[in-house]
């Protein structure tokens, strides 16, 4: 069971993306992570196909589906594999590629902010991979 609050200051629009809670070859593997938009940074707007957004929003979504694919694929791959730098490294060129592909597609309109802290998509992403062991021992990577 797992519970999720996620209530933005104005309907509709929070920056944050939804959190992962996905299970992976077992019960017993979890990758559960959490998506910050950075809204005064990313308060620059975006448009795709009649869509508005902002970049901290678009940000922390294409974020999302990155690392919720990439876990998938390995979920589906059913086959032990590593919590390593390699993997690490692996998953953020994926995100990378994602944004800029993203990023792309979009038509924008400068922001009315000036500041030397507005940044194109700007997001974080805290990630936490836990594995119990059948002696009920927890295993948890923090990426």
């Amino acid at each position: 069971m797992h519970i999720i609050i996620d209530i933005p200051k104005k309907e509709q629009s929070g920056e944050d993306a939804p959190p992962i809670n996905l299970e992976i070859i077992s019960d017993r593997i979890r990758v559960i992570s959490v998506f910050d938009g950075l809204g005064g940074s990313g308060s620059t707007i975006y448009e795709e196909n009649g869509e508005k957004n902002t970049g901290a929003y678009i940000a922390s979504r294409v974020t999302r589906n990155s690392t919720f694919v990439y876990f998938d694929k390995l979920k589906n791959q059913n086959t032990p594999y590593e919590i390593n730098s390699a993997l690490v490294e692996n998953l953020k060129n994926q995100i990378i590629s994602n944004l800029n592909d993203t990023l792309k597609l979009q038509k924008y309109e400068i922001s009315k902010l000036k500041s030397s802290l507005i940044r194109t998509f700007p997001t974080t992403i805290a990630l936490i991979h836990a594995e119990l062991s059948e002696e009920n021992q927890a295993k948890i990577d923090v990426v």
